[in-house]
């Protein structure tokens, strides 16, 4: 077997850059926004394998065994369980939430009866696999992700709300705090929507920092959706500042949406999706609430394992993906019974393995079989690895 370079597929929703992706690529500026880069066998974007009219799907079905491995076609068959982005962040994403293994199979059985019936955009579960992900910062990145404790919520919610007891009252939990505010009767969502501007209005940060900030996150939300409550969401929920290199672990069940920066994200190959606002999607109130932990926590940060001085492996507990990060110098893998994807997201590289070698450049990204027991990458940038963990 060989190692082979494969193309990803792009996505170009709108709140992507325009340039980021490109410049990965190697290309031109595009005319309109590149949200994410995709590369797996998920059907709505499957990546292909350069030089050859074959998804890489189809590339896996002519010999399985050879390239997942027997382990892996045990335990999840002939595709791969996670999916590889690189997201080019501009504008808000949608506040969402993603189920856990439980929840999914049992949303998705009791939507059975509609399935084919109605336009897929209006079901909760479009499968029944969980949906865990890590989000790996490639330059300064802004997120929000679970809920703050009541109590900061509360002092958060009374410096632009007088009357924020009528939000919160007493002997409230974060849950109904959180009913409260999706219920909100539109004379009430615009009075508090309407304060929340004109506090915002009145404010004169000035920040030269690569972050953003709950009240420049609440801005920008607010230009994109003036009628959404969830405009507030930066003053309930924690928000999240990651340095190139640091990675935030979104379990499944976790309120969270992504805000400003690039990244690599590592995700369960799944379309399960509750969103809670900051959208003209659909948003289901009951069933989001039934998925949301209303635990407060601090988000998960994942620290590395450093392998050496060039490798670092980032693992979430997952059994489905596993990062590994190669800096630049001279790394020698061995022993290896897992397919990997790997992306040269700075500078320059070779895997030599056989006998063989493939050269690669930045925005170069590559297919290695789980039967190819060994390499050695020869690396003078950074390239960003997805694999799947091996079964205890």
């Amino acid at each position: 077997m060989d190692i082979r370079k494969i193309g990803g597929t792009i996505q170009p929703y709108l709140w992507g850059d325009s340039y980021f992706i490109a410049q990965l690529l190697q290309k031109e500026k595009s005319a309109s926004p590149q949200a994410e880069l995709w590369m797996g066998t998920h059907p709505q974007g499957p990546s292909r394998i350069i030089g050859e009219d074959l998804s890489l799907q189809e590339y896996i079905e002519h010999d399985p065994e050879k390239i997942l491995g027997s382990s892996h076609l045990e335990r999840f068959g002939v595709t791969l369980p996670f999916l590889f982005k690189i997201l080019a962040i501009n504008e808000p994403l949608s506040l969402q939430v993603h189920p856990s293994s439980d929840l999914a199979v049992e949303g998705y059985r009791n939507e059975e009866n509609k399935r084919g019936t109605v336009d897929v955009s209006d079901l909760n579960y479009k499968d029944d696999k969980q949906k865990d992900e890590v989000l790996y910062a490639l330059s300064p990145v802004t997120a929000m992700a679970g809920f703050r404790p009541l109590e900061d919520i509360r002092d958060s919610f009374s410096s632009f709300l007088t009357d924020s007891a009528h939000i919160i009252e007493p002997g409230d939990t974060v849950e109904t705090f959180f009913r409260t505010l999706l219920n909100l009767d539109s004379k009430r969502r615009f009075e508090v929507i309407g304060s929340l501007r004109e506090y915002l209005a009145g404010m004169k940060e000035e920040n030269t920092s690569m972050f953003l900030s709950p009240f420049e996150i609440a801005k920008r939300a607010l230009d994109l959706y003036d009628d959404d409550i969830m405009v507030c969401a930066p003053f309930f929920l924690n928000v999240v500042h990651l340095e190139p290199g640091q990675a935030l672990h979104v379990k499944p069940g976790t309120l969270h949406a992504y805000v400003y920066g690039h990244a690599a994200e590592l995700m369960s190959c799944s379309d399960n999706v509750l969103r809670g606002g900051l959208t003209r999607k659909k948003v289901d109130v009951e069933e989001l609430v039934k998925v949301v932990s209303f635990t407060s926590e601090e988000p998960t940060l994942l620290t590395s394992k450093k392998i050496g001085d060039t490798v670092e492996r980032i693992e979430a507990g997952s059994e489905e993906f596993a990062y590994q990060i190669y800096h630049a110098g001279t790394i020698v893998q061995d022993d290896r019974r897992s397919v990997e994807l790997a992306l040269v997201v700075e500078g320059k590289a070779t895997f030599i393995w056989e006998g063989r070698q493939l050269r690669c450049t930045k925005g170069d990204s590559v297919i290695i079989p789980a039967s190819i027991r060994g390499y050695e990458l020869e690396n003078d940038g950074l390239i960003i690895s997805a694999s799947v963990p091996l079964s205890q």
